[in-house]
């Protein structure tokens, strides 16, 4: 069926094999608030989500989402006090994982911010073929549990939002399953 999750998430064929990679972005001084999981804090700052999602592996490259241009702080805004919206850019318009990516950023968010905050999540409109579907993937709660039900995606997404290792290095390596 169209309207599911990628079952498949082998990366045999890369959708887009020379990605622009670009340096990431210099932290701003800490704020007074920190972010910590499973609660949030009040004054929470489109900053303070940026940086919890900006370490997010790609699936298909050995690069964080950052670095791709996929994710930035400027495409992160509160429609309400307790409702994060995140936007993200796929590399390419045809991208065959950005179900994915829209998944691993809900994933490592709503663990970060917990019931504290709705998130949603949206591709930008004219950053891919498909965005309504791609959007309406990632923003159902059916849906979202069902992915995360199959092993190999789960899997996936697990490695992708996995931290740095304790030594400060990335991780090694494309992500292929």
């Amino acid at each position: 069926r169209g309207d599911r999750m990628e079952q498949s998430v082998s990366v045999d064929v890369l959708v887009n094999p020379t990605p622009q990679v670009r340096a990431p972005k210099e932290r701003p001084p800490p704020h007074s608030h920190s972010l910590q999981p499973f609660g949030g804090t009040d004054g929470l700052t489109p900053w303070e989500v940026f940086d919890v999602i900006r370490t997010i592996r790609d699936p298909e490259h050995p690069y964080s989402l950052e670095e791709l241009s996929v994710v930035d702080d400027a495409w992160i805004s509160f429609v309400a006090p307790n409702v994060v919206r995140v936007r993200f850019n796929p590399t390419v318009p045809q991208c065959s994982l950005a179900s994915t990516i829209g998944l691993c950023l809900r994933v490592k968010l709503e663990r970060y911010l917990g019931l504290a905050h709705k998130v949603d999540i949206f591709v930008e409109e004219d950053a891919h073929e498909t965005p309504e579907e791609v959007n309406k993937k990632i923003n159902d709660k059916e849906r979202v549990a069902a992915a995360m039900e199959v092993p190999e995606l789960k899997a996936l997404v697990e490695r992708c939002i996995q931290e740095e290792v304790s030594d400060g290095a990335p991780l090694a390596g494309p992500l292929t399953m």
